[in-house]
């Protein structure tokens, strides 16, 4: 039976969780190169991509697996940003070789680029909705409060 999206390990971490000690057995990154730009992406989706990671680094939510997701996120809104500039160029409406009046093929791929940066932006954390969600902050792993602070097992 579906339930609610899973959420990652990183955000419990990052919002002090009770759950991530249950979790353990999740594979482990290293992200020592996880923020080198894919070199297929185009230059506007370059440009996102500098903007971006820096952000998802900074809120900790940013590992070498991650890398392929914000890579299409990047290049969905490269995609937009293509298909809206040439759309105000040729407008929304376009005659054919007959002399139709046609919508512009540009709309769908336009339609069909925010949507899949949309998906990508509720995925990633970056919308306010999701970003309310999650309250990424840093948490130290070695924090001398945590033997404190955490539950305690007593058998």
């Amino acid at each position: 039976m579906p339930g609610p999206q899973r959420t990652a390990t990183a955000e419990l971490k990052a919002r002090g969780s009770r759950y991530v000690r249950q979790r353990d057995n999740e594979p482990q990154y290293d992200d020592s190169r996880g923020d080198m730009c894919p070199g297929w992406l185009t230059s506007e989706a370059r440009v996102e991509w500098d903007r971006i990671v820096p952000i998802l680094l900074a809120a900790g939510v940013f590992t070498v697996a991650d890398r392929s997701v914000v890579a299409a996120y990047c290049q969905s809104l490269a995609d937009y940003q293509v298909a809206t500039v040439a759309l105000t160029a040729e407008g929304t409406i376009v005659e054919t070789k007959k002399g139709e009046r046609r919508r512009n093929p540009l709309t769908t791929v336009q339609r069909d680029a925010r949507t899949a940066m949309l998906r990508y932006i509720q995925e990633l954390g970056l919308s306010p909705a999701s970003r309310s969600k999650v309250q990424a902050r840093s948490v130290e792993k070695n924090d001398p409060t945590e033997k404190f602070l955490s539950p305690r097992i007593v058998s």
